[in-house]
């Protein structure tokens, strides 16, 4: 995979930027070098509102995306007060998306996977897909599959083993 410098890493900074602008957001940044060779290494993601009533969240690779190549990127969110993951979106495919419930299957609910850079992802939903909580967490997880699929990396990472999730308020 070819490695994308500093041109495209600024310009992913200014998209994710701009896609976060209002109140409430979040950005974490995560090691270019913790995830195996061949994978998709997350390098910052983001979270934030677009109006009042859809949230945004980014993600940037240190390498080019491809749908083809057994890679998933999944956006997991913790809506209670527990640590288990409650509802995710997983890419591929970009375009329509199915919330799945974690651990049980897909819901009638969905949002919208976009690429606005070879390798940066965006979902975009409404609020209301993940309930009404006036918070919630949020952790992005890279894998690579067939099954069984192997964890790549976290961001944040996990802290002994555990997930750990970034809060976002909503407003």
């Amino acid at each position: 995979m070819k490695r994308f410098g500093f041109g495209v890493s600024l310009v992913a900074a200014v998209v994710m930027g701009a896609a976060l602008a209002g109140a409430n957001s979040k950005e974490i940044l995560d090691s270019s070098t913790d995830a195996s060779p061949d994978s998709l290494d997350v390098v910052e993601a983001t979270a934030g509102h677009k109006g009042k009533s859809k949230l945004v969240h980014t993600v940037a690779t240190h390498d080019m995306l491809s749908e083809q190549d057994g890679h998933q990127i999944l956006l997991q969110m913790n809506t209670d007060k527990d640590e288990d993951c409650e509802k995710e979106f997983i890419w591929p495919p970009s375009g329509e998306a199915t919330l799945i419930k974690c651990g049980v299957g897909e819901t009638p609910k969905a949002g919208k996977i976009t690429e606005p850079l070879p390798n940066v992802l965006k979902f975009t939903f409404k609020r209301k897909v993940i309930g009404n909580p006036k918070k919630y967490g949020w952790r992005i997880e890279t894998r690579i599959c067939p099954q069984p699929c192997t964890d790549v990396d976290f961001a944040p990472d996990e802290d002994g083993g555990g997930p750990v999730y970034v809060k976002h308020k909503l407003r």
